[in-house]
């Protein structure tokens, strides 16, 4: 399950800032509601994130605000900074850790300056977010209240659960009640994975299992739609027909089924519950987008020869490439090189056959494809730098002009 860690922050943001960059150890840095954000500054180019002081921006905002002064006789709270950690045996992407926790930030903080830098530079090298939150609501101007960490609690297991992640449950006596009262609207499995007794005896003796075989053909259109549209329509090439399951206990869910006999079905939870409706769907959200339809085509024809055998082995590569970020061979190379300096010999083979059946498969490009600049894209890209770089300035400046304002207040203040 993951796990939300406050720690109250009563100084510039800068030392924060500096202690969560520093040596480039930061993987990557997300921004909200700050100069660059993340939704509405997804068009333009990523780099001009670089230029964007982040610290300097929340400092401006909170002492414009008068939210930097102490608080009836206490020193001012000017920030928060919460440690996101997901459970470690998720083994969660980068993309998909970044996907959560803007998730997280825009339920919780959408009316404040977020920034959230991701490490995995802890003792076991999981991946983590910080998220540093500025004490000012911008739509009210007014510091914030203390926040209540069993909401901020609830709220990344939720979100965690809706993604097919470990989560964990806690809910009073009385919603407890009400949920048995209903019928309850809890799934059947908290596993991301379930696999029925039966299922693993088939397997064992080296027998063919339907449950299995729909359970292969969901992870490969998962891992590579990027939309529900397109999710829905590789599985339909793929033999598997996807309907509405009854509500059963309040949740909404597909039902799988194999469209040369209808009769052998079932709901997406009960494959696990990452394979649910909510998981899938927030799954897509964080893909590594490969071509799909090149998987589905790839897919389609072992379907037609019923090679199961090669599909089982394309929806392993795929889970493997999802849970490493790896969009192209070219990445598999540095991720089996941190396994190995791990010493993780299991994630090591892993790998190493994913990348054979990658490359004997074709599933992967052998590069990352980058964009094709024109030079209208430079210009403008040029631009958007140096509006950037001035906002940056002008803002500095301001900060500057700020500071030495209440300095002189100060001054005179004890001078009387």
């Amino acid at each position: 399950m993951p796990v939300i860690k406050p720690i109250a922050g009563h100084t510039s943001v800068r030392g924060v800032s500096d202690y969560l960059q520093k040596d480039g150890r930061a993987l990557a840095v997300d921004l909200y509601n700050l100069s660059w954000d993340e939704d509405r500054d997804a068009e333009l180019d990523p780099d001009l994130k670089q230029d964007v002081d982040w610290a300097a921006e929340m400092d401006l905002t909170r002492i414009a605000n008068g939210n930097d002064t102490p608080w009836r006789g206490k020193r001012a709270r000017t920030y928060m900074h919460f440690i996101v950690s997901p459970d470690p045996k998720d083994k969660v992407t980068l993309s998909q850790l970044r996907e959560l926790t803007r998730a997280w930030v825009r339920e919780n903080w959408d009316d404040y300056e977020c920034a959230a830098v991701f490490h995995d530079d802890n003792a076991n090298e999981v991946m983590h977010a910080h998220v540093v939150v500025n004490n000012t609501n911008l739509a009210t101007g007014n510091r914030f209240q203390n926040p209540d960490p069993r909401k901020m609690q609830a709220s990344i297991q939720r979100l965690a659960e809706e993604r097919g992640l470990s989560f964990f449950v806690d809910v009073s006596d009385e919603e407890k009640r009400r949920s048995a009262t209903k019928g309850g609207a809890a799934p059947k499995t908290r596993q991301a994975v379930y696999v029925r007794r039966a299922e693993r005896e088939i397997a064992g003796k080296g027998g063919y299992s339907w449950v299995a075989d729909i359970r292969n053909r969901v992870t490969i259109a998962k891992r590579a739609a990027e939309t529900p549209g397109e999710y829905l329509q590789i599985l339909g090439l793929m033999g598997i027909d996807v309907s509405e399951a009854s509500r059963k206990g309040g949740r909404s869910d597909w039902l799988y089924s194999m469209a040369e006999t209808p009769s052998k079905r079932i709901r997406g939870e009960n494959l696990g519950l990452a394979y649910g409706r909510k998981a899938v769907e927030g799954a897509l959200k964080g893909n590594a987008a490969i071509d799909p339809g090149q998987i589905a085509a790839i897919a389609a024809k072992a379907v037609e020869v019923k090679d199961y055998a090669q599909l089982e082995s394309m929806a392993t590569a795929l889970e493997l490439c999802s849970r490493y970020g790896i969009r192209c061979m070219a990445d598999f190379g540095s991720r089996i090189a941190a396994m190995g300096r791990r010493g993780d010999d299991g994630a090591t083979s892993e790998l190493r056959l994913a990348k054979e059946t990658a490359k004997e498969l074709r599933l992967l490009p052998d590069a990352a494809r980058a964009r094709p600049r024109t030079a209208m894209d430079q210009y403008a890209r040029q631009r958007q730098r140096a509006d950037a770089s001035a906002r940056a300035g002008e803002q500095a400046a301001r900060l500057r002009q700020i500071q030495q304002e209440q300095q002189r207040s100060d001054r005179n203040r004890r001078a009387r």
